[in-house]
């Protein structure tokens, strides 16, 4: 994997945070190939190094998504939490939100 495709699968994977943490991510990543390459390494092999862009888009997304929510615990923003999980199941009951995904177990 070159540079190009690394980036445009970390963009993709990140979509769903705001769009200038995004941005900051990509960015930084872009800065940390462009080193790389400074130094002698091939894209691919900075690639391989850095690691695989879908996992990595998940721990950042679930990192600014969290820090989202304890900065403004408001239900919408629970919510966007959870969706980070895929889970589109939600209801409600007398006064409690239920989230029926089974990933938080």
């Amino acid at each position: 994997m070159n540079k190009k495709e690394f980036l445009k699968i970390l963009s993709r994977e990140l979509r769903g945070i705001p769009e200038e943490e995004r941005s900051d991510i990509i960015i930084e990543y872009e800065e940390h190939f462009e080193a790389g390459i400074n130094r002698g390494r091939s894209e691919k092999d900075m690639a391989n190094s850095i690691g695989n862009p879908v996992m990595i888009a998940r721990e950042l997304k679930a990192a600014t998504l969290i820090n989202i929510a304890e900065k403004d615990s408001s239900i919408i923003n629970i919510l966007l939490s959870c969706n980070f999980w895929s889970c589109n199941s939600y209801w409600f009951s007398n006064t409690y939100w239920f989230c029926t995904c089974n990933r938080f177990g």
